[in-house]
């Protein structure tokens, strides 16, 4: 899909106009599935829809009035499906209730603190403080070796504008560990993993399907702004 020997099949996919390319980002507005194809790229670091059907069961202020609806996050069927289609090296965030399938190097834990974020109804549910993050087809690390339980924050502010969002600190993080020429993110959500390839100096492409979140992006990409 992404090598020489797939070239003659690029002019199957007709790419859309970008919706933003600047500074060595691109990103695109549309369905991953028929996008995907005509990309390049040696990385895809993502955070695909879970398959959870996020709901918002907050019932303060701060967090009720956020419309916690994700694309295709009715079933793994998209996310999958993605996942399925690149062979090459893999990074993608999923819930520990439900791991993608297939062959995966390791598991890693993102502990993100008890401070945000949640999920479940909060009279039965224990509060969620960690998510998965597993790996697949990646080259030796950069630096030293590290424990697999990455402990990154997460920032309360984000969630104005996402309601998984990832911090960027922990998208760099990756990133330098693994040192892509170039990262893809099929499902862009709240902009992270651009906003995060921008400040390495790494090459990315994106791609989002909700119109809402590429406006997102394009703020934090073009006024710099990494909320």
């Amino acid at each position: 899909m992404t090598t020489d020997a797939d070239a003659g099949l690029l002019h199957r996919v007709v790419l859309p106009a970008p919706y933003y390319q600047r500074d060595g980002v691109t990103l695109y507005h549309g369905n991953a599935l028929e996008i995907l194809p005509a990309l390049r790229f040696d990385l895809m670091l993502t955070d695909p829809p879970y398959g959870i059907a996020l709901e918002n069961h907050a019932r303060g202020k701060e967090r009720s009035d956020t419309d916690w609806t994700i694309e295709n996050d009715d079933s793994q069927e998209t996310g999958q499906s993605v996942l399925d289609s690149w062979g090459g090296a893999t990074i993608a965030f999923s819930s520990p209730m439900k791991p993608w399938a297939g062959k995966w190097r390791q598991h890693l834990v993102w502990e993100k603190g008890e401070h945000v974020g949640g999920g479940g109804d909060p009279t039965t549910c224990w509060k969620p403080t960690y998510e998965l993050i597993q790996v697949r087809n990646t080259g030796p690390l950069d630096g030293r070796r590290d424990g697999s339980v990455l402990r990154f924050r997460a920032n309360k502010a984000d969630y104005r504008f996402h309601p998984t969002p990832k911090p960027i600190a922990l998208i760099e993080y990756l990133l330098c560990k693994v040192r892509p020429k170039r990262v893809c993110d099929p499902f862009s959500g709240g902009g992270s993993t651009l906003v995060a390839a921008k400040l390495c100096g790494i090459e990315a492409v994106g791609v989002e399907i909700d119109r809402r979140h590429c406006d997102t992006i394009v703020r934090r990409l073009s006024q710099g702004v990494l909320f």
